[in-house]
């Protein structure tokens, strides 16, 4: 009778061992095959790896795309891509100064009253060569430092209007200054510094000028009538890149930028009035 208890106690113990060694092996299997949750308190990492596709790659704003328009900018309009801002004054860290400027070769005549003529092959016509788009657009190609970019603009004189459209210089103006403002993608000379962010600007600049306000003048009449309003218009546009280089000691990224629209001046001048002679 003892013996028989006995076996029965030890047949007991074995069926339940083996059921509860089973039920932690499927407690385990199950616990272990779900995927670790994120640790509220001590905010571990999941264990599960993340792919490469799945992180988000922060990425600077794209350039406006480059296009041989018809406008003389060399850019279109994005609307959608946002405009970073650069500061007139780059931080020391970031000016380039192992990169040397050479200065350009200066013309070895400036006559700004002087019509001059670009040769042609015979049987073509003489055109001005302020207003020869072909041979400003090779030279702008060409230009690679800021003394060479400001002795092209410069060696022809002032700004002249043909004498077809003499009476047009507010057509001419408004649309030179829409579509160099297209040239200055970050809008650099866009409106005037403003003195909170950059406070010691109108210590050292006293002759401040910007696109808003030369439009303003342009509009209002302020430049006067044909060529003399053409002339004071080029020597505005001057200025706002004779204050940006000084200001800048004639480096930095502000002054690579600038050189950009001051290289264009006389091509998108002379493309405008061409255009607006054609569509007289």
């Amino acid at each position: 009778m003892r013996s028989a208890r006995k076996y029965l106690n030890l047949h007991c113990c074995f069926i339940w061992s083996f059921i509860t060694n089973t039920l932690l092996l499927l407690f385990f299997i199950y616990y272990s095959s779900k995927p670790k949750r994120r640790c509220i308190l001590r905010k571990c990492t999941n264990m599960t790896r993340v792919t490469e596709d799945t992180k988000k790659k922060p990425g600077r704003p794209k350039k406006k795309s480059k296009k041989g328009d018809e406008d003389g900018s060399g850019y279109d309009d994005d609307k959608d891509e946002s405009k970073p801002r650069i500061k007139i004054k780059m931080p020391q860290e970031k000016k380039q100064a192992s990169k040397k400027r050479k200065a350009g070769t200066p013309s070895k005549e400036e006559n700004g009253n002087t019509k001059k003529k670009a040769r042609r092959s015979p049987g073509e016509e003489d055109v001005d060569e302020m207003f020869d788009v072909d041979t400003l657009q090779a030279e702008h190609d060409s230009l690679q430092t800021w003394q060479a970019s400001r002795n092209s603009v410069t060696k022809l004189g002032p700004w002249r209007l043909p004498s077809e459209i003499e009476s047009e210089f507010k057509e001419v103006g408004k649309l030179t200054l829409i579509n160099l403002s297209k040239v200055d993608e970050y809008d650099i000379f866009a409106d005037p510094v403003d003195a909170s962010e950059v406070p010691d600007y109108y210590e050292t600049i006293t002759n401040p000028m910007d696109f808003s306000t030369m439009k303003s003048k342009v509009m209002k009449g302020e430049y006067g009538e044909g060529s003399a309003a053409a002339a004071k218009l080029y020597e505005d546009l001057l200025l706002v890149f004779d204050n940006c280089y000084q200001f800048n000691n004639g480096e930095g990224e502000v002054v690579e930028e600038a050189m950009s629209v001051l290289k264009a001046m006389s091509l998108t001048f002379a493309k405008v009035c061409n255009e607006v002679k054609r569509m007289k």
